[in-house]
Order: C-alpha cells, then structure tokens, then sequence
C-alpha cells in the first residue's frame, strides 16, 4: 500500500495505466476532456480492443462528464449508473487506486488531492466493492447518452476551475512517426518512455 499525493498520485495512476493487460475500471462522478483524460490514464485503454473497459459512474450529474470522453468510453467499453455515487476508483488489472481525485485535469493537476494505492493482494476488497456497486448499477446506453451528448458539453469540473492555479504536471502524450509507425510516450519532466506502438 503506497500513500500517494501531489504529482506522485498522477504519476502512479498513468503508470499503471499504460502497462494494463487485462483491465481498466473506473468509479467517478466527474469526467473530464479527452485531451486531459489521456494525460492522465493513457492511450492503453484507447489502443488495446481485448481490454475490458467499464465506467461507474451518475449520469445524473451530467453537467460534470465531457461528451467527447463519455462517447469514447461508451464505444470501447460499458458505461453504468448508480445515483449517488461519489466514490474515486480506478482498477488497473489487479491493482487499484481509491482517491479523492475525479479523472479531471482540475483534480490532477489544480487541486490537492490524496490517494491509496493498493496492490493485487491488497485491492481485492475494493475491487470486489466495485463489482458490487456494478451489478446493482444500471446499463447505460449510447443511445439513451444521445440527447444529452449531442450538444458538445465539457465538465464543468474544468471549465469552472479556470481561475486555480496548476500545480502538478500532468504527464505529456507525444506522437513521433517512426518508419510508418507512431510512437506515443510520456514526459515527466526530464524523463522520457514509451507508452505504446500503432500504425498510422
């Protein structure tokens, strides 16, 4: 069990995230942009087809998701419904994060937010939380998403925060073309990895 906080906490998250094999499932009311989205958890989840990809979260606090991010998770993955959820997990394979933070740039970057980071023997008692909430939670289609995400809606979570000041770096997303491939990677200051390799 790691305490995380500050840019640690984003640094954690979107390591793991960017080594996923299996899994990535995620309990949050707010959502933010793609742009930002992909700073913090990655390309991995976009990228990689055999991932089970779910997303717990209300949709009746709508004003707070991005249509843009919903539209992709509700592509890729399974979106679900549970009023009054508030709750900040992120499963990554075996291993989870249980955080104040919502997947935001406000959270990740503007505010001071705290987190758990438990690992596959130590997560297994929240991800089983996450998977009693799932069953009990409520399907959500596209379709039933379309009225809502036909207008281009950003979270209100970053577009109302524009005042706070940043004060951790969120990880960079970088494309270099390479003989007909692209090659994502991520900058955390002065270091430089690869996340994953796709064609173009």
């Amino acid at each position: 069990m790691k305490t995380l906080y500050g840019e640690d906490l984003v640094t954690e998250l979107r390591n793991n995230s960017d080594s996923i094999k299996k899994r990535l499932w995620i309990s949050v009311p707010f959502i933010g942009g793609l742009e930002s989205v992909r700073r913090i958890i990655g390309r991995t989840w976009i990228d990689n087809p055999n991932l089970s990809i779910r997303l717990l979260t209300d949709i009746n606090e709508f004003n707070n998701f991005s249509s843009d991010t919903i539209k992709l998770f509700g592509k890729l993955g399974e979106i679900r419904h549970l009023p009054g959820l508030h709750a900040k997990i992120y499963v990554t394979d075996n291993s989870c994060l249980v955080t104040s933070a919502n997947l935001t740039n406000t959270a990740f970057a503007k505010r001071h937010e705290i987190g758990i980071f438990l690992d596959s023997l130590e997560g297994s008692t929240a991800i089983l939380v996450f998977e009693s909430w799932w069953e009990k939670s409520q399907k959500v289609s596209l379709k039933k998403l379309t009225p809502l995400i036909i207008r281009t809606h950003e979270s209100s979570d970053e577009s109302q925060y524009f005042d706070l000041t940043t004060i951790w770096k969120l990880p960079v997303e970088r494309k270099i073309s390479y003989k007909n491939k692209s090659v994502y990677g991520s900058d955390y200051g002065n270091d430089f990895y690869y996340v994953n390799v796709g064609a173009t």
